[in-house]
Formats: structure tokens, C-alpha cells, sequence
């Protein structure tokens, strides 16, 4: 536990962690320690570094926050003034690990996959993703953005956001924020790491700095071939982005742009079905869709209707709930003309249309008739 422990601080150096993210990150997939142990297995762990040659205040407690690496001792705690401890030193005294950042990394993918199959739109996509990765990665915000390169435009659709960062959704002109360096970068389909904001000559570090950005990773995402959107992971504080952290956000935005693809064709199906079905049931035309059923030598000789819109059931003698019930025509209406079912069978056999005009001598009405096969000739 202390190994998981100490591994976790030096990931996130610039970060002060509670015992209750430390928890969090350590143990992702669960059952995570109780806060007390996490606070009892630091004080233990702090004892250990000192005897192995770390200093005394290697750890730090800032009060009503939680543990961090003493940046004092290294860039990004990477090392001390002086002499440091080997690594076997820090492992020897800490423990060997129980679980590598990898596995760790593993078992978040596996459980955000999980998540995505319960997920169904958009901005609850973004939303639990951004909340995920927020928390996982110990970062203080997450921003999804539309690409739109001919109109140099940046459209941030979502942002997920700890309470120091602001809410940065809105429409943003490209060239403003970044140079042709990091769209030449993004447009190859690369991610873009920036350890430092306020020194990286590829974005304008003013205006990350007003969102309260000082480190990034930008993944791209393209769609034909085409840079479509872009997922990001920022902080407040400079910090240092290992490359399997890289590789996990990559993966992240990866699985997160393709589930919100199906996200976004899924409303658009929607939308396209519920344009059609206020088209059915409002026009003046009465509609049906039927299945057209054949004996062994494919002579049609019967039909059954699988839908129909309202209008249908105005005009002819049979209510929607009998028409769709499931019985054949000859079963509901045997009184219908032969014709009917001739003409049908041949439009479907043939997959020639056909209009015509017909009387049901039983109801007492004339029909002027459009039919016209609906798929391949398998779906008759």
C-alpha cells in the first residue's frame, strides 16, 4: 500500500491529494482503503522514507488539503538537493508494488467501457467522462471541442471543471489559442503535450493562462480523414505528463469520440424518425406496409399488415388494432377480391410499381391504389 502511496504522489508532484483522492487514484477499481489507513500508511511511509535518506519533509502536509512531493527537493520532485535515495532504496522502503500504473490504466478503461454501455447521449457521454478522467488524473478540467479549420473556429461543446476553473464553453477563433505548429501536429492525428503553458511557443500562453490552464494534453480526433474534434485534459499547475498518461488520454478520447459518434447518429435516427412519423400519421394518403405471404409454387395468397398510419383506418373498414393484430387479410376481411392479392404478390415478386384503381364491393368504396415493393425481393 505505501509503495501505491508514494508512486501516486510522485506521478502527481504538483498536486496536493487528500487521503480521500489518494484512495481514489490508488484503488480505482475498488475496495478502496478507509481515509484513516490512507493517513495511517502515509505517516508510516514517511517514517520509512527518512530512514532510507529522504528528508524530513520529502512528503508535505498542507493543512485541510492533503499530502504533495515537496517541490523543493527537484523539478517536480524528481529528485533531491544532495544525494538522493535510489529508487531500490524508495522501493525497499515503501514495499513492492501491488498494482502498476498500467493495470491501473487497464481496469479505468475497462470500467469507463462498462459505463458507455448504459450511457446514451451526448452530453451524458462528455459529462461522465470528463468527471472520470477529472478525478482519476487529479486535473481541474476536461473539454470537448468541435473543429471547424476552413472557418477557423473552435467550438467547446462541453466542459467538465473543478471549481477554481471557469466553464470555457463557447466558440473561439482557432488561430487565437494555437499556432500552425500545433495544427500541423493535431492535423497528423498526434497529441499535443504541453508540460508548461507559460513556456511552449506553440499555443499563446496568455490566453490559456485566463482560463487558468497551465498544462495540457490535446488529442485530436478525425473523422475521414478530417480533424473533427479535439479532447483535452488541463490543470491549474505546470506539471510533467508521463507518456503512459499520454497513452490513457489518447485511449480516452479515442473510445469517448467514437461512442459519441454513435451518440450523435442515434439523435439524428431519432430525429429522422420522428420527422417520418408525424409525416405518416398526419398525410392525407392512407398507408400501409404488408407482408406478403406465398404457398409452395409462389402464388401469392395471402397478405398480412405490419403498419399503417390513421388515415388508413379512416378510409377503409378495418380499425388500426385489427389491421395490425397480426392476422392475415383473408382471416380479418375474407370478403376482399382475389385481385387484391394478385396484384399485391405480383409488385412483390416483380418489384415493379404499379397504380391502379379497385372497388371492395363488400365496403362499398372505390380505390385509387399506389403500390411498390419496400426493400430487397427476400423481403416481400
Amino acid at each position: 500500500m505505501q509503495y501505491r502511496l508514494l508512486e501516486i504522489l510522485l506521478r502527481w508532484t504538483t498536486t496536493t491529494l487528500s487521503a480521500r483522492t489518494l484512495a481514489e487514484r490508488g484503488w480505482p477499481d475498488g475496495p478502496s482503503p478507509s481515509q484513516d489507513k490512507i493517513r495511517q500508511q502515509m505517516q508510516q511511509l514517511r517514517q520509512r522514507l527518512k530512514e532510507v535518506g529522504a528528508p524530513a519533509d520529502f512528503i508535505t502536509m498542507v493543512p485541510r488539503q492533503g499530502y504533495q512531493l515537496n517541490p523543493r527537493y527537484g523539478d517536480g520532485a524528481a529528485g533531491f538537493l544532495g544525494e538522493p535515495p535510489t529508487i531500490g532504496a524508495l522501493e525497499g522502503a515503501a514495499g513492492k508494488p501491488e498494482l502498476h500504473h498500467s493495470e491501473a490504466h487497464r481496469a479505468f478503461l475497462a470500467e469507463m467501457a462498462k459505463d458507455f454501455s448504459w450511457l446514451s447521449t451526448a452530453p451524458e457521454i462528455m459529462q461522465r467522462v470528463g468527471e472520470k478522467v477529472g478525478h482519476y488524473l487529479a486535473i481541474t478540467n476536461c473539454v470537448f471541442v468541435e473543429i471547424d479549420e476552413a472557418q477557423n473556429q473552435a467550438v467547446v461543446q462541453y466542459t467538465w471543471h473543478t471549481d477554481e476553473m471557469p466553464d470555457v464553453t463557447g466558440t473561439y477563433r482557432i488561430s487565437d489559442f494555437i499556432t500552425e505548429d500545433f495544427r500541423r501536429t493535431a492535423r497528423e492525428g498526434h497529441p499535443v503535450v504541453i508540460h508548461d503553458t507559460q513556456n511552449d511557443g506553440r499555443i499563446d500562453g496568455q490566453r490559456y493562462a485566463a482560463f487558468n490552464i497551465h498544462t495540457s494534453v490535446t488529442v485530436p480526433f478525425h473523422r475521414q480523414g478530417v480533424w473533427k474534434y479535439l479532447f483535452m485534459v488541463n490543470a491549474a499547475l505546470a506539471r510533467y505528463w508521463h507518456s503512459d498518461e499520454v497513452q490513457l488520454i489518447q485511449e480516452v478520447a479515442n473510445l469517448t469520440f467514437l461512442r459519441l459518434e454513435r451518440a450523435y447518429a442515434e439523435q439524428a435516427l431519432q430525429a429522422s424518425e420522428a420527422k417520418y412519423r408525424t409525416l405518416f400519421n398526419e398525410m392525407d394518403e392512407g398507408y400501409c406496409i404488408a407482408e406478403i405471404l406465398f404457398n409452395g409454387e409462389g402464388k401469392p395468397i395471402d397478405y398480412r399488415m405490419v403498419e399503417a398510419n390513421p388515415r388508413f383506418e379512416q378510409l377503409t373498414a378495418l380499425s388500426l388494432e385489427v389491421a395490425l393484430s397480426g392476422r392475415t387479410m383473408r382471416d380479418i376481411a375474407p370478403e376482399l377480391e382475389e385481385y387484391w392479392y394478385e396484384i399485391y404478390g405480383h409488385v412483390a415478386l416483380t418489384g415493379e410499381s404499379t397504380r391502379f384503381e379497385q372497388q371492395v364491393r363488400h365496403w362499398g368504396r372505390w380505390y385509387d391504389v399506389y403500390a411498390f415493393r419496400i426493400g430487397a425481393p427476400e423481403n416481400r
